[in-house]
């Protein structure tokens, strides 16, 4: 059983102590405000809601006898109100609409995580040639239903929009696939070239 030696978080002023979860994450970079998980690295703005749940919930790197202490002192905690709403009732459109404003907002907002600019390149590319290869609309991720089910999976990732994927990802993509087909070409040893036509009693 690992052992996580930490020394009791001082009281806060009014004499509230700290919640648990930030016994976990370390200040990023010199920041104070913006922490990073001591198993998995990931960082966010500091918030004890958003910490607790991706140490309880979404951290894969804790170790088993850590997590089953988190799971004790969360309900004892009792952080987590029961109105908060993870678009479990998507019928509910304009809070969700708020919600999903609010999350898309500044990066110096309060609760807003930051993603890797290589991380959200390489999903917007996954993202873009699933959408070429089935003909789905450009416009589906401005669906309420799209961008809920979205921020479920990582509140930190924003999906291109239909400008984008009409667009620059479009056009990226589609010199990938100009390029990987010009390889095959080249690499081939042989090459077969079928024409069709059609003609009609008039010609």
């Amino acid at each position: 059983m690992s052992q996580i030696q930490r020394s009791k978080p001082p009281p806060r002023k009014g004499g509230k102590q700290r919640h648990f979860c930030h016994d976990f994450f370390n200040s990023e970079g010199g920041d104070n405000n913006v922490v990073a998980c001591d198993f998995c690295g990931w960082t966010c703005n500091r918030n004890a809601t958003r910490m607790q749940v991706h140490l309880t919930k979404k951290c894969k790197s804790v170790p088993d006898d850590v997590r089953e202490i988190l799971d004790k002192r969360s309900d004892s905690a009792n952080l987590i109100s029961p109105n908060i709403e993870f678009f479990d009732k998507p019928l509910q459109n304009q809070s969700m609409e708020r919600d999903m404003r609010q999350s898309s907002s500044s990066s110096s907002g309060p609760s807003r995580c930051r993603m890797a600019p290589e991380k959200k390149k390489k999903i917007d590319e996954g993202i873009a040639r699933a959408v070429y290869a089935t003909s789905s609309p450009f416009s589906m991720f401005e669906n309420p239903y799209w961008k809920a089910a979205i921020k479920n999976i990582d509140p930190a990732y924003d999906p291109p929009n239909r400008k984008e994927l009409s667009g620059k990802l479009l056009d990226e993509e589609y010199s990938r696939r100009t390029v990987a087909v010009d390889q095959r070409i080249n690499n081939a040893t042989s090459l077969c070239i079928m024409c069709d036509g059609w003609s009609n009693v008039r010609n």
